[in-house]
């Protein structure tokens, strides 16, 4: 089934999310870091361990992109009011890689308040008007480490509580810390967002999307994408060229004809 359906009703962009895909699944779902409550459980390419299918994403999501181009666009997100947090399991670092990924595919990036910071899913919540498991992804979002997290000066009980704990994290302790999420993920969108190549399209080139293998490559315009999810570095053949490292996540090198990566390098072609 293709997805993107809703511009055939003359919408500009439609979600490419968890409800009848097995793609958005298979990147960021799996039995050891549950993302959403349902679909066929797989072991996400998203995953420290590895292990993951990057093909279960790119022949669906390849197909959706021919399917749509020239009529709308695809949204990826990094979650919703309906999705388990991807913070769930996921340490700051890895959830970098994420949203990092997230910005640099040719969909529009869409990000559920609070995954800019890592906001927790918060686990055991008592179910409010209908969101059972939902609840503990609608908390409020969380500014500053002072009175309900800078939410709401409000005296009694919030709607749904913030979390005090001193680990959680708020806006304005990540704005001040260079190294992270908030920041990580304000650095891709103005890469993003400064390269034509980077945005909404379907320029989309596959270098290397193996079964089972790491690192998933693919190209976008001048810019060679590595994506590395495993706990350990990984090599990548390059095309044809001669680049340069223009962001990265972890250390990168560049060798002959090749780069070894830590979670993710973009690499540019020189002119």
């Amino acid at each position: 089934m293709k997805f993107p359906h809703c511009c055939n009703a003359g919408f500009h962009l439609d979600f490419y999310i968890h409800f009848r895909s097995k793609g958005y699944n298979a990147l960021f779902q799996t039995d050891s870091c549950d993302y959403v409550d349902r679909g066929e459980e797989v072991t996400c390419f998203f995953n420290r361990e590895g292990g993951g299918n990057i093909r279960a994403f790119t022949d669906e999501f390849m197909e959706n992109l021919a399917y749509i181009s020239g009529r709308g666009y695809m949204c990826m997100p990094t979650g919703n009011h309906d999705m388990i947090r991807y913070s769930h399991r996921r340490t700051q670092d890895e959830m970098k890689l994420v949203a990092a990924f997230i910005m640099l595919m040719p969909s529009i990036p869409f990000v559920y308040y609070g995954d800019e910071i890592g906001l927790p899913y918060r686990e055991g919540l008592a179910s409010k008007e209908g969101g059972y498991f939902r609840t503990g992804s609608r908390t409020p979002m969380q500014w500053d480490g002072g009175k309900n997290r800078g939410f709401s000066s409000a005296d009694g009980a919030l709607y749904l509580p913030v979390d005090m704990s001193p680990a959680s994290p708020d806006v304005q302790a990540q704005a001040a810390d260079e190294n992270s999420l908030l920041n990580t993920v304000k650095r891709f969108t103005r890469l993003r967002a400064g390269e034509e190549a980077l945005q909404a399209a379907d320029n989309l080139e596959l270098v290397y999307a193996a079964e089972g293998e790491y690192p998933f490559v693919f190209r976008r315009g001048k810019f060679v994408v590595a994506v590395n999810p495993r706990a350990r570095q990984a090599q990548a053949a390059l095309p044809q060229g001669n680049f340069r490292v223009r962001e990265s996540i972890g250390k990168a090198t560049l060798e002959s004809g090749s780069v070894m990566l830590g979670a993710l390098v973009v690499l540019e072609e020189n002119a």
